[in-house]
């Protein structure tokens, strides 16, 4: 997928979903097609993967739901 986006191992990326945006290093390393990984145990504010995900939790193991969601990824703009 990186690729038909136009990005490269090392470029700055956004990733983006409709709860927030992160930008990140991108790794090109051959995810299954369509999906993405973050890590999310890294990260402050503003910049942790959680930020883009859903606050609800899992009613029966009472788990947050940080492990799946809907996002994009887009070439960062340089300032």
């Amino acid at each position: 997928d990186a690729e038909d986006l136009g990005i490269d191992e090392g470029d700055l990326v956004r990733v983006e979903s409709r709860r927030g945006a992160v930008e990140m290093t991108a790794r090109c390393i051959g995810n299954r097609p369509g999906t993405i990984f973050l890590p999310f145990h890294y990260g402050g504010s503003g910049t942790a993967a959680n930020e883009l995900t859903l606050t609800s939790w899992d009613p029966v193991s009472k788990q947050p739901q940080f492990k799946s969601g809907a996002a994009r990824v887009v070439p960062a703009k340089r300032t």
